[in-house]
């Protein structure tokens, strides 16, 4: 039952990812300045309703500032989403107790970066290798994350 929930999980998360690839890449920049211009304008309110500034931020700022947020916002999105995507890949191996799986939730977790990445040339969008390697900054924390987990859980028992 726990590994069937463990492999519906990583299925799932693998169509979130290729469900974001589906939109078109000007709609989903626009969405993230959107999202990202609401969250500015919020913490501009708050802290304006709590006496740190003594106005809040006017619209054209917010937009000035979504736009410069965009591009590193859009990368991290990027990080987490093979973070969480090799955090799933590891779980479903690991509970196959298969032996290398390190390096094969690297190297699944990298082919399905790059088969996003393909997709996505037949959605309107750019495939691009440097979102490979940004995919990978978020694989390899992930590998980070567990052995650093696991070595200390090690060392406790």
């Amino acid at each position: 039952m726990i590994k069937t929930l463990k492999i519906v999980l990583l299925v799932f998360w693998m169509l979130v990812i290729f469900t974001f690839s589906q939109t078109n890449g000007e709609k989903s920049s626009g969405k993230s300045i959107g999202i990202l211009k609401k969250t500015v304008i919020t913490i501009s309110d708050a802290m304006y309703n709590i006496k740190i500034i003594k106005k809040p931020i006017s619209d054209k700022k917010a937009s000035e500032i979504a736009n410069k947020l965009n591009y590193p916002a859009r990368k991290l999105m990027h990080i987490s989403e093979y973070f969480i995507l090799a955090l799933l890949f590891y779980l479903v191996y690991a509970s196959y107790n298969i032996k290398k799986v390190y390096i094969l939730t690297v190297t699944s977790s990298i082919l399905y970066a790059i088969s996003d990445e393909v997709h996505q040339l037949f959605t309107g969008r750019t495939g691009k290798v440097t979102d490979v390697l940004v995919d990978t900054i978020g694989i390899m924390v992930a590998i980070l994350v567990i052995y650093s987990v696991k070595k200390r859980k090690t060392k406790v028992s």
